[in-house]
């Protein structure tokens, strides 16, 4: 079945590919709290226990949110909003293109965030390809 495109499968799990999971009113309600929590501190949002936490201990509804792309997963246990992600990655490649280069510092002051958080999207946006790491500073590829 999985050859005809009838059924998917994934470590022992099967599926029709349409399906599309579908939260509870209870577990959207938990998905609601913590993407307020999220809005409220876009650029520091909670860590990953209290994620975790706010969703109830359901590590489903987290996997879910990442597969879904509501969420994206960093290095280490950082989690965005996509969204807020975006926003970040568009407003360092903007300094990048005025300035040439930024640093961790530079990242961690434009955005009120932490270093933690300022360090994860660098990284990812060398593992994009869209940035390369120069010393203590980075460039646009």
């Amino acid at each position: 079945l999985e050859q005809e495109g009838a059924l998917a499968a994934d470590d022992g799990a099967l599926w029709r590919p349409d399906f599309v999971p579908t939260p509870t009113p209870a577990q959207q309600q938990r998905i609601d709290r913590l993407l307020a929590a999220y809005a409220a501190a876009p650029y520091t949002p909670p860590n990953l226990p209290d994620t975790l936490a706010l969703l109830g201990e359901e590590g489903e509804l987290l996997e879910m949110l990442v597969e879904s792309g509501v969420l994206i997963r960093l290095g280490g246990d950082v989690l965005l909003r996509r969204a807020d992600f975006d926003v970040m990655t568009e407003g360092i490649a903007g300094y990048l293109r005025a300035n040439g280069t930024i640093t961790l510092a530079e990242v961690r002051d434009q955005f009120q965030t932490s270093r933690k958080y300022a360090q994860a999207v660098l990284e990812e946006m060398d593992v994009r390809r869209i940035t390369r790491r120069e010393g203590d500073a980075r460039v646009l590829r």
